[in-house]
């Protein structure tokens, strides 16, 4: 597990068992539609994996099977 502090005494955690990931067809990839695509998700963060495809970070409630 990672946790992350702030100052200010705010704390966040991510818990690895929450994280998802899903890939994202489409027509061109760029920085800008894919953080888009990604963050219909909670938390949602995304990077291009090549010039049609988008890998994308989230949050989700329940740990994947």
């Amino acid at each position: 597990m990672s946790i992350l502090a702030f100052s200010g005494g705010a704390r966040a955690v991510r818990i690895p068992e929450h994280t998802c990931h899903k890939l994202v067809n489409l027509t061109k990839c760029d920085l800008q539609s894919c953080t888009q695509e990604c963050s219909k998700e909670a938390h949602g963060n995304g990077v291009c994996k090549d010039n049609t495809l988008c890998f994308c970070t989230y949050y989700c409630k329940d740990p994947p099977v």
